[in-house]
């Protein structure tokens, strides 16, 4: 885009989605979807078997709820242990306090986001 165009927001859209990195993100995107949805299908499809059989099992017709444990991708583990990880970080770093307003001051720090290094 030359520097005589305008520029607005419906016109960064057209160029990000023209771009190789806007293409990629989308096709991304969608076979994500596609993933989750055939995941979504797949957990309701072995609950209701779960619920037949043991309906089944027990002879009645009843619907009891069966909890199902749903398996998570590397990507949402990874995200899980790293959340974990800085809410450790972030209570070493408050337990570290020596008094109420030091304490406070370092909440304040963490709210803001100033305990990050800017090099």
């Amino acid at each position: 885009m030359s520097k005589s165009q305008a520029w607005s927001p419906k016109t960064a859209e057209i160029y990000f989605k023209d771009s190789i990195i806007g293409q990629l993100s989308s096709v991304v995107s969608e076979a994500l979807a596609r993933r989750a949805t055939a995941a979504a299908v797949a957990r309701k499809a072995s609950v209701d078997a779960a619920r037949k059989a043991q309906a089944a099992s027990a002879g009645t017709t009843t619907r009891a709820a069966v909890p199902v444990a749903a398996r998570r991708s590397l990507l949402e583990r990874l995200d899980a242990w790293h959340f974990r990880q800085a809410q450790r970080e972030r209570e070493a770093y408050l337990s570290r306090s020596k008094d109420l307003v030091d304490l406070e001051r370092r909440m304040r720090s963490i709210e803001r986001g100033a305990t990050g290094r800017y090099y």
